[in-house]
Order: C-alpha cells, then structure tokens, then sequence
C-alpha cells in the first residue's frame, strides 16, 4: 500500500472520529439553541451513538472506505439534527477541532 494511500486512510479515520468526539462534547454540554430544544433522552440517545460510531475506528487497522462514509453520513445526520440545516455551522467546529487534533497528536 503507498503512503499516499496510508496517509489517505488515517487523514480520513481521524476526522471521522474528530467529527464523532465534538458532537459527543456538544451534546454533553447542551450548548446551543437546537439543543437545547432536545429532550434529555434524545440528546443522550445521540451521544450514545455517536460514541458507539466512534469506537468503531479504534483499530484503524482495517480500513472500509464504504463504512466510513456510512459512518460520516449519519454523523452528518445528527449534526443536522443538533445544529440545524446549515452548511455554516461546521465552520464554528473548526477552532475546537484544531485545537483537539492538537490533543490528538
């Protein structure tokens, strides 16, 4: 396998489970208008799950580019679902994503 590809593969399963960890934290802290609107139980049923999506790239061993994307899209899903339909608010993600990358590293 190249690097090109390695590189590919971990750049991809690190921002799928950097997606998963800021939704669990925003869903934890309930930060946030929509969320707020969340029931209690709805906001922890998501947060399950997106912990259970994160823990599904722990072994980043095997690579599935289609369960990766299976994965992304619910993630986006619930992201929508958290923050609204608005392409703008990934944009607020990226400071607290930098600075957990940073962590990650």
């Amino acid at each position: 396998m190249s690097d090109n590809n390695l590189d590919y593969q971990r750049g991809y399963t690190e921002m799928v489970r950097l997606c998963a960890m800021m939704l669990i934290v925003q869903l934890d802290t309930r930060e946030g208008h929509r969320l707020q609107a969340l029931s209690t139980s709805r906001a922890e049923s998501l947060r399950d799950e997106c912990a259970r999506l994160l823990n599904l790239f722990s072994m980043p061993v095997q690579f599935d580019k289609t369960k990766h994307d299976e994965v992304f899209q619910r993630l986006i899903a619930i992201f929508t679902e958290v923050a609204g339909d608005n392409s703008n608010a990934w944009l607020s993600y990226q400071p607290a994503m930098q600075l957990l990358r940073g962590h990650v590293n």
